[in-house]
């Protein structure tokens, strides 16, 4: 594994690679994300005769993201810390997922979580009928930079800690200036929800929607949610929303559905190998 020092060691080596033959990838890094990895340190790179591979190093894993020859076999080895790598299909492509997650299995990768992406048109929007009743007991409001490190530590107990990248305080803070960060501050001053809304052109991405472990069941997440959402739509023009929601989570599912949600057909998931 060699660090890369580098945006334009990471393009040419791209450019290289893909110049051989057609590839498959997962890898659709914007520039900006590049040079902050390769100013910290953190993005490494495997390179083979089929296979080239960047892995992101974080605290408690490496992330794998990959351009693979058409045809090609990816070949990596066990690390210090265990390698994700993400998949994303739609229905019409399933099949041609498949046998690329087939080849990441010999190499010892394993199904590691999978989820269903749901979404929902402003014109299909439902408010559940105690809506009303529920914000006045749990009123919602934009969080600050002052809430990061309560955030992230109802994230770390709420989350996954390997399917969900956090924020750094640089990030948060940026989000919070954009209005992205709402929650539910309690009587004594302390985050008692949170989620974080993303806008890609006319399409707002929710996520990261987190109750405190004392407060779950009381509907203080249903709350939140559609509160967000309504704002997404009412407020900031979003014209469809969508969010990732583990597909073995029926009962948040049934949630979104009457909500006006439907499962959109396309997929993500994870593929874990342990480390050494």
């Amino acid at each position: 594994m060699e660090r890369v020092k580098s945006y334009q060691e990471f393009g040419d080596k791209v450019k290289a690679f893909r110049k051989k033959a057609r590839t498959e990838s997962n890898c659709y890094f914007l520039p900006k994300e590049v040079r902050k990895m390769t100013e910290k340190g953190t993005l490494y790179l495997e390179e083979s005769e089929d296979c080239l591979l960047f892995l992101v190093r974080e605290t408690n894993c490496y992330r794998l993201y990959y351009y693979l020859r058409e045809g090609g076999t990816p070949v990596t080895e066990k690390k210090d810390m265990p390698v994700f790598l993400d998949f994303v299909y739609k229905k019409e492509t399933e099949e041609k997922e498949k046998f690329l997650i087939s080849l990441w299995k010999k190499q010892g990768f394993q199904v590691y979580k999978k989820y269903r992406r749901m979404e929902c048109l402003g014109e299909n929007f439902v408010s559940p009928v105690d809506q009303a009743e529920m914000q006045k007991k749990y009123p919602i409001q934009n969080l600050g930079p002052e809430n990061y490190e309560e955030c992230i530590a109802l994230w770390k107990t709420c989350l996954d800690e390997y399917s969900t990248i956090l924020p750094d305080r640089e990030e948060f803070t940026y989000a919070c200036e954009k209005g992205q960060i709402m929650g539910v501050i309690l009587p004594d001053g302390s985050v008692g929800a949170v989620d974080r809304g993303i806008f890609k052109g006319r399409t707002a991405f929710m996520q990261h929607l987190s109750v405190s472990p004392s407060l779950r069941g009381i509907g203080m997440g249903r709350t939140l949610c559609y509160a967000s959402i309504a704002v997404m739509f009412t407020d900031r023009g979003a014209e469809k929303v969508n969010f990732w929601v583990d597909e073995k989570n029926t009962h948040a599912i049934g949630i979104y559905e009457r909500m006006g949600f439907t499962y959109d057909g396309k997929v993500s998931g994870q593929l874990k190998l342990d480390k050494k």
